[in-house]
């Protein structure tokens, strides 16, 4: 009989073993979940001045044995001496087993001393969370200038000097130093350099250029005041150049946040071509005495041309022909009545030269000499010319 009990009590207690085993075979996947953990919290930088900001970033990996979406959110222990202001509420979409998720940039911003506690809280379904936590500790506001950016240049052409070490003294005598861009281009950020307000100088430095007349350019600004832009002017010393074309440089002002404008360059104005040159007036003046000795060169020609037309009316009645005749055919006195000439030519009461060959049988013009026998007129005798007693008339047949 006790043999018998303990024989069934041993099969029950293998049937049980079996069901509670074939019970937890079935029942485990239900019992499955993700969990989550935070690892490389860092806060840069860990301390800060009041209105500053610094970044927080950790990564979050899923050490659960089931893919889960984790929700994330960042938050300050006082909203009084600081707060998140960027990516505070992420989430982590279906993060599976072992993965590894980070977040998007987070950003924490001190407001007041002594500092802040950022705490990093992780969720997941299933009621599954976990926290991280950071201290930032905040400072009281430091003063620092706003930014400072320029140009620097050759003042001999105005060109850009790229590669140019710039070095700025700070209000507090601190020396900072950056070097010009392609574009010759200089920046300083006051608040990340913390440069002290005050008197600020500076220099540039790039072979063979160096500063024009060797000293710095200073300024002065207030805390958060800007200079933009500040350019800086260089020179080289090595090369003979012709004087270049002053520009101005710009000079920060406090209304407009330092900012200056540079003056425009100054042009030369042009020439006035309204006058005339002393050469253009000579030039008139020899022309207009030109023309004027033409104008009396023409009036002296007609003057002289009129009088040699008068001269020649006053000597017609002289050129072969005589004057009237009187009644025996002597000339009348005052009529051009010459005497005989030796050479034979006339007789008294003709004219002292031979008369004109178109003049012919004209019986009040003298008749030329003829030389040899002379042909009769019509219907007259042929009379042979006889100088002691020359023929009565004019003419032929007369």
């Amino acid at each position: 009989m006790a043999t018998q009990r303990r024989s069934w009590l041993a099969r029950i207690g293998v049937v049980a073993i079996v069901a509670v085993g074939a019970l937890t075979g079935v029942t485990s996947p239900a019992f499955a979940a993700a969990n989550g953990k935070i690892s490389a919290v860092d806060l840069n930088p860990d301390e800060v001045s009041a209105g500053q900001e610094a970044e927080l970033k950790f990564k979050l990996k899923n050490e659960g044995d089931a893919a889960a979406t984790f929700t994330v959110v960042v938050d300050t222990s006082s909203d009084i001496t600081g707060s998140c202001i960027q990516g505070c509420n992420q989430s982590a979409p279906n993060l599976a087993p072992g993965a590894e998720w980070t977040p998007q940039q987070i950003k924490i911003r001190g407001k007041a001393a002594p500092g802040v506690s950022v705490r990093i809280k992780v969720t997941w379904p299933g009621g599954g969370s976990t926290e991280e936590s950071k201290q930032l500790t905040v400072g009281a506001a430091s003063q620092s200038v706003g930014k400072i950016q320029g140009l620097v240049r050759d003042i001999a052409d105005n060109k850009p000097i790229k590669g140019a070490i710039v070095t700025l003294v700070d209000g507090a005598g601190k020396s900072h130093q950056t070097t010009a861009d392609n574009n010759g281009i200089y920046t300083f950020d006051g608040p990340g350099k913390k440069i002290a307000p005050g008197v600020i100088a500076i220099t540039a430095v790039k072979s063979p250029f160096s500063m024009v007349g060797g000293v710095a350019r200073t300024l002065t600004l207030a805390a958060g005041q800007d200079a933009l832009p500040f350019d800086l002017s260089m020179e080289n010393l090595t090369v003979a150049s012709p004087t270049p074309t002053p520009i101005a440089e710009t000079t920060p002002t406090a209304a407009t946040g330092a900012t200056g404008t540079p003056e425009p360059v100054g042009e030369t104005a042009p020439a006035d071509d309204g006058g005339m040159d002393s050469m253009t007036l000579v030039m008139i003046i020899v022309g207009g005495l030109l023309v004027a000795l033409g104008i009396g060169a023409i009036v002296l020609l007609l003057v002289r041309r009129g009088g040699d037309d008068d001269e020649e009316e006053e000597e017609a009645p002289t050129r072969g022909r005589p004057g009237p005749r009187g009644p025996a055919g002597a000339p009348q006195s005052g009529a051009g009545y010459r005497p005989t000439s030796p050479a034979g030519y006339g007789q008294p009461g003709y004219g002292a030269r031979p008369a004109d060959p178109t003049m012919v049988g004209n019986p009040q013009y003298g008749v030329p000499q003829q030389r040899g026998p002379q042909q009769p007129g019509y219907g007259a005798p042929t009379q042979q010319w006889n100088p002691q007693n020359p023929p009565q008339g004019g003419g032929y047949g007369g």
